[in-house]
């Protein structure tokens, strides 16, 4: 996945999210375009789901690994909410 530059307000469909649970892409991709002090917003299918919606569970993380990879590419978690199937991180470079 690449992020234009120039990009202050976007959304990435689902199957274009982290591949496998590897900083990389957060590291490389998102603080580039993020730059200095850019804020994160992302929702998710949540690992620990029913299957019953979304894609299978073993392609699936949880919040905590999700928050876990953000804070390892220099993320503050502002805030971090789980329901039932899904996920919210709210994460600000820094």
């Amino acid at each position: 996945m690449e992020i234009a530059d120039d990009t202050e307000n976007d959304d990435f469909p689902p199957e274009k999210r982290l591949e496998s649970p590897n900083t990389c892409l957060i590291k490389v991709e998102i603080t580039r375009a993020l730059a200095d002090a850019g804020r994160l917003v992302l929702v998710d299918w949540a690992a620990m789901g029913s299957g019953d919606y979304g894609p299978p569970l073993d392609e699936r993380f949880s919040g905590a690994e999700t928050a876990i990879d953000l804070r390892e590419a220099g993320f503050y978690i502002e805030h971090t909410a789980v329901r039932p199937e899904t996920f919210l991180l709210i994460g600000e470079l820094r």
